[in-house]
């Protein structure tokens, strides 16, 4: 998502679809080897997110309040402010904690972020205010958005519409913002290595629970 969003694949694809193969300034777009990207919450996602955009040629920025060590072998942490500011895009990969960072991204969060850059939300949708979102690519000053989350998700994710608007309205506007807003159903970890994982560390939690061990998961 975030590639194809910096290398404008979505636009160029719906041009095509309308069978309209030229070429707009709005297709131009720098290499990923050229680009910074930064990380917000370089947890075990969040480090494997930094790890390919690293191996990419990336330069690769990273903002947590728990530093990794591990993660500094591919990024070099920073303060918000600065990863904002430097990054061509954003991606968001940190926990959402009600008293801490609802709506982390709101309009001040956007105003800082550099002008032509995109943001990515695979993380939770309560971290994100969609009408600031929605404000911030309207006005030109991002240039596309990848979201698999939503904070009201439950009205729209798992449903078909059929081409007709959700009930959501907020969820209606980013819609109308396609192909320079990506919209996925909650489908990061819908992939078949993580659903193995999950089965079987799912598995493994019940073996250990009905030995009568102590469970390393529980919540």
């Amino acid at each position: 998502m975030g590639n194809g969003l910096l290398r404008n694949l979505f636009y160029s694809a719906n041009h095509q679809q309308n069978h309209n193969f030229k070429i707009d300034d709005f297709m131009f777009a720098k290499e990923i080897r050229n680009s910074t990207i930064g990380i917000i919450g370089t947890g075990r996602i969040g480090y494997q997110a930094a790890k390919a955009w690293h191996g990419m040629g990336a330069k690769v920025l990273g903002y947590d309040i728990y530093e990794s060590d591990q993660a500094k072998s591919i990024l070099t942490y920073c303060d918000l402010k600065t990863l904002l500011k430097e990054s061509d895009l954003v991606s968001l990969h940190c926990p959402y904690i009600k008293e801490e960072n609802y709506h982390l991204v709101d309009k001040n969060f956007l105003a800082k972020m550099k002008p032509g850059s995109v943001l990515i939300n695979v993380a939770r949708g309560e971290l994100m205010d969609l009408q600031a979102v929605y404000d911030a690519v309207k006005s030109g000053h991002l240039k596309g958005v990848g979201l698999d989350v939503l904070e009201n998700e439950s009205k729209v994710f798992f449903k078909d519409f059929a081409g007709k608007p959700t009930p959501d309205n907020i969820t209606n506007k980013l819609l109308s913002l396609y192909p320079r807003i990506i919209v996925t159903p909650h489908i990061g970890s819908y992939t078949d290595e993580v659903v193995k994982n999950m089965i079987e560390i799912t598995y493994e939690n019940l073996k250990v629970i009905l030995s009568g061990q102590k469970c390393k998961n529980k919540i």
